[in-house]
């Protein structure tokens, strides 16, 4: 075959049906990560393992009733994520496929220096304050409940967010990446029974979301200007500054590098891997007819 015959017009047509079907697929994956949908995802899959073992099997009423799930399942699903869908395409209408470069600082770095401001003003003034930073699960519909906003964090925007008797002050902070998206935002209460019943609404709002995403809430007391944070289900209360200053950076900066590093690691040892293989071939090649003894390990 000549080089020249692979490039064809219908090849050429070929190549761009599947960058256009692989540009699809990832734009839905980026959107359903860290949502509600990808739960929904990894049920639709088990209905089609599960349906594909029942048709192996020969069980023939599971396979009817998965198959009218299947059948009848689209319509049930625009229903109950008539939000996120339209969410979606409003995205999909807004977004802009030529962004610009990203800030030269990183974005945890950016969040970091402005709690590092902000918690130790609002903690010696006794300004009550509620701060959730998004993680890997989306936080759109609790950012939906609160005042849209979209500025670069900074500690005196922290600051003023939460100053008494204004518009803002009342309700969350949404921090994702290094931008305030959001804040007067509604976080769900702990519905944990064994939760301190000494606790206040805020410190049970910002507990309550850490029990159903992943977020890191932040919570600064008005009582007492003491600072705690949950994550994870866990509320971590009345903080020093090293205290959560450590955990903040711990978890923001230390997880993120270390991921970042895991994906270089990861790359570097691929390439390791696949030129050692291949330097491992070539003295193959090279020593045939040999006595066998030496070996590529």
């Amino acid at each position: 075959m000549n080089l020249i015959d692979i490039f064809t017009y219908e090849n050429l047509v070929h190549l761009i049906d599947i960058l256009v079907i692989w540009f699809v697929l990832y734009n839905i994956a980026n959107w359903v990560r860290g949502t509600r949908a990808m739960q929904l995802v990894r049920g639709i899959v088990i209905l089609i393992v599960v349906r594909l073992i029942a048709w192996w099997i020969g069980l023939d009423t599971v396979s009817w009733i998965l198959d009218q799930v299947i059948n009848w399942g689209p319509i049930a699903l625009v229903v109950l994520f008539q939000q996120e869908i339209r969410r979606a395409l409003e995205n999909l209408g807004t977004r802009s496929f030529f962004r610009p470069a990203g800030p030269s600082v990183p974005s945890e770095e950016i969040v970091m220096t402005a709690l590092d401001q902000a918690l130790p003003y609002l903690s010696r003034r006794r300004i009550g304050a509620l701060i959730a930073i998004e993680q890997e699960t989306s936080l759109a519909e609790i950012i939906d409940t609160g005042i849209t906003l979209d500025a670069q964090v900074s500690s005196a925007l922290l600051i003023n967010t939460f100053i008494p008797n204004t518009p803002l002050h009342d309700g969350a902070a949404i921090i994702r990446s290094d931008r305030l998206v959001a804040a007067t935002a509604y976080l769900p209460l702990s519905s944990n029974p064994s939760t301190s019943k000494d606790l206040g609404t805020r410190h049970r709002a910002g507990l309550g979301l850490a029990e159903s995403t992943d977020a890191i809430v932040i919570i600064v007391s008005e009582e007492t200007g003491e600072v705690s944070i949950a994550q994870k289900g866990v509320l971590y209360r009345s903080l020093k500054p090293e205290k959560y200053d450590q955990f903040l950076r711990d978890r923001l900066i230390t997880e993120n590098e270390k991921n970042r590093s895991d994906v270089f690691a990861n790359l570097a040892s691929w390439v390791a891997g696949s030129s050692k293989k291949k330097n491992g071939n070539r003295h193959d090649d090279n020593s045939k007819g040999g006595s066998g003894s030496d070996e590529v390990h």
